[in-house]
């Protein structure tokens, strides 16, 4: 698949400047294909990491040095110094080092820009084919048709290049949405998880600090370091302000992400059947459906001044639940694009 028009929001058409256009539009997949085009013109090969050009497992070693012997030149008399190489043997000559695993002795690999336009390429017209209504085989993974291709090829790919096209500290990468659904999946594995989709990350599920950021672990918000014993000394972890700064700002500024599924972020049912977030702490505590000020205050609804037997609070109400945590979703990313220098997203909001 090949893109063959160009959209007329970039300008700029190097390899650089289309990754900059597919995180400004998200939504836009011709975008992905005209950079899988452009990649697979800059694509080249780069020296072996694993034999260091050699080609070898093991690099070569050099030969025998001669030996100098003086003879005297019957013709002239005169002395002079002949090098002799020492008698080497056919085994000897035959023996070379295996070829190295990388490359297959080559001394040069790919610099992985064809395969990673091609992952952009399979995962586009996968989306396309389960969109067709055609996600559904009857015959299992072993088949032949086109999604289950699609699906080989893409599992492939993500394989060959997932440390390196997707790889971001304490995250975890799948192409799979049953996977990514269940957060149980893992046990005790990662709680950060991002789906790949088009070649790129799309959809993310962490904990709500974790893309926000939050309170300090090392000096629990005080801003010094208490395992300092210098008096004034600030934190190194927070450098003095008490909060540690979130993922989400650098996660958005190289993928185009759309969605964020906080996991320890649950909306409260009220009595009459709505769902809502609350503004702020109770008790000092962060719970479930309370969020952030700067968070609670980028959610798209009215906001109501509600009373409780001991205090007043602030909250959002939403009418079913997935309406709830689809707004938490998209103030969520919005807070991270906008501290990322990047246009804001006009969204479709369902009823």
């Amino acid at each position: 698949m090949t893109a063959t028009t160009r959209p007329r929001h970039h300008a700029d058409e190097t390899a650089d400047g289309l990754f900059q256009a597919v995180v400004e539009h998200p939504f836009d997949t011709l975008t992905r294909l005209v950079l899988a085009d452009r990649l697979d013109e800059i694509a080249t090969r780069e020296t072996c990491p694993t034999c260091n050009g050699w080609g070898t497992a093991e690099r070569p070693t050099p030969g025998p040095l001669p030996r100098i012997e003086e003879r005297v030149d019957p013709a002239t008399g005169r002395t002079v110094r002949v090098a002799k190489l020492p008698a080497v043997s056919t085994r000897d000559l035959l023996r070379l080092p295996p070829p190295c695993p990388t490359c297959g002795g080559a001394g040069t690999v790919p610099d992985g820009n064809a395969e990673r336009a091609e992952i952009i390429r399979v995962q586009v017209e996968l989306t396309e084919w389960e969109a067709g209504g055609r996600a559904d085989c009857s015959w299992g993974g072993t088949c032949d048709c086109l999604g289950h291709r699609l699906t080989r090829l893409e599992a492939g790919l993500f394989t060959t290049g997932v440390d390196t096209w997707f790889s971001h500290p304490g995250m975890a990468f799948t192409v799979n949405q049953e996977w990514f659904d269940d957060p149980n999946l893992f046990g005790d594995g990662p709680n950060t998880w991002g789906l790949v989709r088009n070649g790129f990350v799309e959809e993310v599920r962490c904990p709500l600090d974790w893309w926000v950021g939050g309170e300090c672990g090392r000096c629990q918000g005080t801003g010094y370091d208490r395992r300092d014993l210098r008096l004034g000394s600030d934190c190194p972890d927070c450098p003095g302000t008490g909060r540690t700064p979130g993922h989400g700002t650098e996660v958005v500024a190289r993928h185009p992400v759309t969605k964020v599924a906080a996991t320890d972020a649950v909306p409260y049912r009220a009595n009459d059947g709505t769902w809502y977030w609350m503004r702020g702490r109770v008790d000092g505590d962060l719970n479930e459906n309370g969020l952030p000020a700067d968070v609670f205050d980028r959610l798209d609804g009215a906001t109501e001044i509600r009373s409780e037997p001991e205090y007043l609070f602030s909250a959002k109400y939403y009418p079913t639940r997935e309406a709830a945590v689809e707004a938490l979703s998209r103030a969520l990313v919005d807070i991270a694009r906008e501290k990322a220098g990047l246009p804001p997203i006009n969204w479709e909001v369902s009823q």
